[in-house]
């Protein structure tokens, strides 16, 4: 995708907060620390775009972007991270599913899994949510480049057997740049 303009739109930190989208719109959803961050910079090639942090637990608004003033692009809040007090990690739940529930635009959910971590119970809690909710999903294994192809590969095969998913995870590296392209053929898929 060509992208011609990109911009900070606005973040959120509660319900009451969250604002009325113009375009399509697409969530990046995952627990702490797998990548959503740099997930996003890469697609968007842009470098600190979306803050990136060796901390988990960084992203605790929902933060909008807009993208060639027809994509909203969502990043929401990491989901499990333990050293953040219970009512905080609760207030974040009722954040994302308010948000995944009420949003009239949404068209897509990337789940986004670490491919180190693999799927954990939290993730195939979200993953039965959404399905539920009749949400379009597309899983994304990010940091693919930490273990060897073959074991990514079966990561990857893994997941469509325990989920019986209808399409394929995409394998993404923000390092070797994989994944791009099809991250973008989905996203498209999904909001024409």
């Amino acid at each position: 995708m060509k992208l011609n303009k990109v911009e900070f739109l606005t973040s959120a930190a509660d319900p009451s907060s969250l604002p009325k989208l113009n375009y399509p719109a697409v969530a990046f959803a995952g627990r702490s620390n797998v990548g959503k961050s740099s997930l996003i910079n890469t697609i968007l090639n842009r470098k600190n775009f979306a803050r990136t942090s060796n901390s988990p637990g960084k992203t605790r608004l929902i933060n909008y972007y807009t993208v060639n003033d027809a994509l909203n692009l969502v990043d929401l809040p990491g989901y499990g991270y333990a050293k953040v007090s219970f009512k905080m990690r609760k207030k974040w739940q009722q954040l994302i599913e308010h948000f995944l529930s009420n949003c009239d635009s949404l068209k897509l959910v990337l789940l986004i899994i670490d491919v180190r971590r693999g799927f954990m119970e939290q993730d195939a809690e979200l993953l039965e949510w959404l399905l539920f909710n009749n949400l379009e999903l597309q899983i994304v294994i990010t940091k693919s480049d930490k273990i060897s192809k073959q074991k990514a590969i079966k990561i990857k095969q893994d997941i469509i057997l325990q989920n019986n998913l209808h399409n394929e995870p995409i394998l993404f590296s923000a390092v070797k740049i994989r994944g791009v392209t099809e991250i973008w053929s989905s996203i498209k898929s999904a909001t024409s």
